[in-house]
């Protein structure tokens, strides 16, 4: 369903609308339209709204396209998908974040740590996220739509912590000058 806004606006839209069949992108509903008083017509948003897929600031591509597949699968109701490509995500940032790590994702994750670059409540979210998806890989499971929002939402924070907020305050940083523990 659209939200439809006119110009003129009011009531006489709807009644344009409902006398030509509900259609006014139709080819041929803009002389009946005009007729009606109506100069334009346009979508203003649709219901139900379209889902977000919005991917934190300066993931690298590959992470992203995996993220985006977790919510595209969510989205079509293809809830053991999802868990998987989150669990794509968080390997592929691992991996990026440290080329030279060693063994499986647990181990990676943990060295992650190791290096101070998640902290101790990250560190947990992501073997989270890393166990669920195992799971997924290796178990039969049935997933329920809140149990694959909360993975996203943890891999949305750690994609966040580990891409957009360096490069956010790097740039504050820079905005201010030198570092305030140098002046």
């Amino acid at each position: 369903m659209f939200v439809i806004e006119t110009s003129p606006a009011g009531q006489q839209a709807i009644n344009a609308f409902l006398s030509y069949g509900g259609d006014p992108f139709a080819p041929s509903a803009g002389g009946h339209l005009r007729s009606q008083g109506l100069g334009s017509v346009r979508i203003a948003a649709t219901v139900p709204a379209p889902p977000n897929h919005n991917v934190p600031e300066f993931v690298p591509e590959n992470v992203a396209s995996a993220f985006l597949e977790g919510l595209k699968a969510r989205d079509t109701g293809m809830l053991p998908s999802a868990v998987y490509n989150l669990r794509k995500a968080l390997e592929r940032t691992v991996r990026d974040k440290n080329p030279a790590g060693s063994g499986g994702l647990k181990n990676r994750i943990k060295e992650l740590e190791k290096l101070q670059m998640l902290p101790t409540t990250l560190v947990e979210l992501a073997h989270t996220v890393r166990a669920e998806g195992n799971v997924e890989v290796h178990e039969d499971e049935d997933w329920s739509a809140e149990q694959v929002q909360e993975l996203i939402d943890f891999t949305v924070l750690l994609l966040t912590y580990l891409y957009s907020l360096p490069v956010r305050i790097a740039a504050i940083a820079e905005h201010r000058g030198k570092p305030a523990a140098a002046r």
